[in-house]
């Protein structure tokens, strides 16, 4: 068995993203065991409750299923870790699509906030019987140097904290990242590769790149295998081949 891509989507927001990936299947939506929300920057800040759970209100995932009479739940949790987020929740959703009762994992995402691309994006994931096809394993690392690159916060003494994120970036980060990233997937063998631009009109598409990558690669029909990497603060790296 292995954990492929069924479907992705992309939308102004996460809830749009997750519609527009599911209308491409003909998925019973009751039929989606696992939500993840990556997404790292929210309206008005929220801390709580998990924007998951607003989310799945929003799609109306399995809310009761007692009263629904699908005798089907879905768990929901936020997962946040950046750039890094969508890779780390494939992680954990392959984890448990193979060992587990879930048949279905969607992962969604959005950012919100004029730094980053404005969009949702949505990744629905499945099992298949072809263990020549899915992601490999998930690889993580982090620089562990005290060197964090990036990093944005809100000061809640403030009176206006609610609607700003304050952000500070150290010198030679995007350079000293992608010194980073390269030494961490130098030794992967692969046929020759293309980068993807994973920009959304002309802007970071931050947490939602592996998602946006994977349309534009499709898009132009690359071939598999596929190289997800994604790379952020921390300084953080996390790639999977896809076949």
């Amino acid at each position: 068995m292995s954990v492929i891509i069924e479907s992705t989507g992309l939308g102004k927001n996460a809830v749009a993203a997750a519609q527009n990936c599911l209308q491409k299947t003909q998925l019973p939506i009751e039929d989606i065991g696992l939500l993840i929300n990556t997404g790292v920057y929210r309206e008005d800040n929220i801390v709580e409750p998990a924007i998951s759970a607003m989310i799945q209100k929003k799609l109306g995932l399995n809310l009761d299923y007692v009263k629904d009479n699908t005798g089907k739940s879905t768990f929901s949790f936020d997962l946040m870790n950046g750039a890094c987020g969508v890779l780390n929740a494939i992680q954990v959703a392959m984890a448990c699509l193979e060992n587990s009762s879930v048949k279905k994992a969607l992962i969604v995402c959005d950012n919100n906030n004029p730094r980053y691309a404005r969009l949702g994006a949505a990744m629905l994931l499945g099992l298949s019987e072809d263990p020549h096809k899915g992601f490999s394993q998930i690889h993580t690392r982090a620089s562990m140097d005290g060197f964090y690159g990036l990093r944005g916060y809100t000061k809640l003494y403030q009176q206006d904290s609610r609607h700003q994120v304050n952000f500070e970036e150290e010198a030679n980060y995007e350079s000293r990242l992608t010194a980073f990233i390269a030494s961490c997937v130098k030794n992967i063998r692969t046929p020759d590769v293309t980068c993807i631009d994973t920009s959304y009109e002309n802007q970071d598409s931050h947490v939602a790149g592996p998602i946006v990558g994977y349309e534009a690669a499709s898009d132009s029909q690359k071939q598999r295998p596929l190289l997800f990497v994604a790379g952020g603060a921390g300084l953080s790296v996390a790639w999977a081949l896809y076949r």
